[in-house]
């Protein structure tokens, strides 16, 4: 059962790597920026996609036209950090210098990240490294791995290739902190990452979490960025509500 088990970890990292290999590495990183008005919000949401998501997805199903009908007056920029930055070592540098340093620069003067499945994961590392750089990050179904200190466990594999081993220790210490900036986490009942999800979801507060039926796939995400929206769980400082014809 164990050898079955490490073979597939092979297999699998094996298939990222070939997939990291088929995707070039821009410089600066690539992002789709989608404003909401004329005028500059003074709010950025960036959104990380997964492991082989498009930028484009995001707006395909419905993520943004879902954002102006709540009220969310920010601008959006999507962001194509693929598998490849993390293999590299370099999701966390180039989320710095090539979005958050940015952004900043041109005038935002709040930002939030929004890590979907791998996303997720490269969230935490941003906000390990450089926490007073963002407001707060907001993650649906992150990637976590099994949460182990297995070597063979791809998350952990992941975090040594980013200088970011013992991850899960420091998601501890900041539970114990001022938890600041904020981490608000969404996931499904029924994802494959689920039992690793709770583990973090435990570490948050209860207001901060919302779990709700579905499983690791779009429309669940789908449905819980609305309904993170609804609640009016984050991004407070934005309006309460836009025109209606400003809704994409």
């Amino acid at each position: 059962m164990e050898w079955g088990r490490l073979l597939g970890i092979a297999l699998l990292l094996i298939l990222l790597s070939a997939c990291a290999a088929m995707r070039p590495l821009a410089v600066p990183v690539v992002s789709q920026a989608y404003v909401a008005s004329p005028q500059r919000s003074d709010t950025l949401i960036v959104l990380l996609p997964g492991i082989s998501d498009s930028v484009h997805e995001f707006e395909q199903a419905g993520f943004l036209w879902s954002a102006r009908r709540q009220g969310i007056d920010a601008d959006i920029w999507a962001v194509d950090a693929h598998y490849g930055y993390y293999h590299r070592g370099v999701i966390v540098e180039r989320l710095r210098y090539d979005i958050i340093e940015p952004a900043r620069r041109q005038g935002y003067r709040h930002i939030w990240l929004v890590g979907f499945s791998l996303g997720g994961f490269g969230s935490l590392l941003y906000l390990k490294s450089y926490p007073h750089t963002i407001d707060g990050v907001l993650l649906i179904a992150p990637f976590l791995g099994s949460g182990s200190d297995s070597p063979f466990d791809p998350a952990e594999l992941l975090q040594w290739r980013n200088g970011e081993h013992g991850l899960w220790q420091w998601l501890q210490d900041y539970a114990a902190g001022p938890r600041q900036p904020p981490i608000y986490l969404g996931y499904g009942a029924q994802d494959k990452f689920a039992p690793v999800i709770a583990r973090l979801a435990e570490q948050l507060p209860a207001d901060h979490v919302l779990r709700m039926p579905g499983e690791h796939n779009w429309k669940t995400w789908r449905l819980l960025w609305d309904r993170v929206l609804e609640r009016q769980l984050l991004f407070a400082r934005l309006p309460p509500t836009i025109s209606a014809q400003r809704a994409p």
